[in-house]
């Protein structure tokens, strides 16, 4: 292994790591968010339009409950549909 010379490890911050972890989380969310919000009612429209796709999308049609995990949505649970639907309430009272 002649001529082979080791090249130095570049060293890395601490929150480079992170926001790699993060990144995928973060990524739907903002994909989510329409562009150009400007105002006060836009804002809440934005609000409105990400808990219709992160939360009503996924509310049970015949029992009206919300899943644990997205995936599984025959099975509901009182604890987690409570939080929901604070989301929503809070969401309507904006456009009051």
């Amino acid at each position: 292994m002649l001529g082979h010379k080791k090249r130095p490890r570049k060293r890395r911050d601490g929150n480079t790591h992170l926001r790699r972890l993060t990144q995928a989380y973060l990524t739907s969310v903002t994909q989510l968010q329409p562009l150009g919000v400007r105002t006060a009612y836009d804002k809440v429209d934005g609000v409105y339009y990400l808990v219709q796709q992160l939360i009503l999308k996924h509310q049970s049609v015949t029992s009206g409950l919300f899943p644990r995990y997205s995936k599984n949505r025959e099975i509901g649970f009182v604890k987690d549909s409570i939080y929901c639907a604070l989301a929503c309430w809070t969401c309507s009272l904006a456009y009051k």
